[in-house]
């Protein structure tokens, strides 16, 4: 609601723009401006569209893109959107580019110390009893279609810890591989609180993965 977007409103903007764009700066001032860089957004502005164009107007002798869908975990609803719309864009505007996409990076060390270091401060400073990681929810329809074994994701007991092809794109394998790297950076099986993860903003009536996040917080408040 407009009510809960005020909450988290910053004075400079949209935090999800300003964050983006401080990256974005970052990024310039390491790489230099033979490298432009912009942004696009699957859905809002500036768009995808409008990203490519940017790129085009910095430099018009542009060969090749390399886009960084900036969703540490692969899933349809996102990652898989973006680089169909990217596709789209590219193919009926700026065919004579070409394009490379960055693959999740949920695993990646970086990523994981990054988000590791940003929880740290809070475990440290407060007498928690209980750590729960919110992953943003997806239908379970979604996981099946995407198992390119068809036989495994949301099938066999404990799927997400067992090796198989499917975890390249299984959205919920690469969420519990987050929460337990991170575990390990922050070695939380030697703190004295428990941890566990969850799936937030459900929507439609299609299940969807749990457990949810609204009953976790009940169950933990039991």
């Amino acid at each position: 609601s407009a009510e809960a977007y005020e909450l988290i409103w910053w004075d400079e903007g949209s935090p999800l723009i300003v964050i983006t764009q401080r990256v974005i700066d970052k990024l310039q001032k390491r790489l230099g401006d033979e490298v432009p860089i912009a942004m696009g957004m699957r859905y809002g502005n500036p768009s995808i569209e409008a990203g490519f164009d940017e790129l085009m107007e910095k430099n018009p002798d542009l060969e090749r893109v390399f886009m960084v869908p900036l969703y540490p975990q692969y899933a349809m609803a996102t990652t898989e959107t973006v680089i169909e719309k990217a596709k789209e864009v590219w193919q009926n505007k700026y065919p004579q580019l070409e394009m490379i996409t960055k693959d999740a990076f949920y695993d990646d060390p970086q990523y994981v110390k990054a988000l590791s270091e940003s929880i740290h401060p809070y475990i440290e400073e407060h007498d928690i009893d209980h750590l729960l990681f919110s992953y943003h929810g997806v239908p379970e329809r979604h996981i099946k279609k995407r198992d390119i074994t068809g036989d495994h994701c949301l099938k066999c007991e404990d799927c997400c810890n067992v090796n198989s092809p499917a975890h390249t794109f299984c959205y919920r394998h690469q969420d519990v591989k987050t929460t337990q790297n991170v575990a390990r950076y922050l070695d939380l099986d030697n703190k004295d609180f428990n941890y566990s993860f969850a799936f937030q903003s459900k929507l439609g009536i299609d299940p969807w993965l749990t457990p949810a996040t609204d009953n976790e917080l009940v169950r933990l408040a039991e």
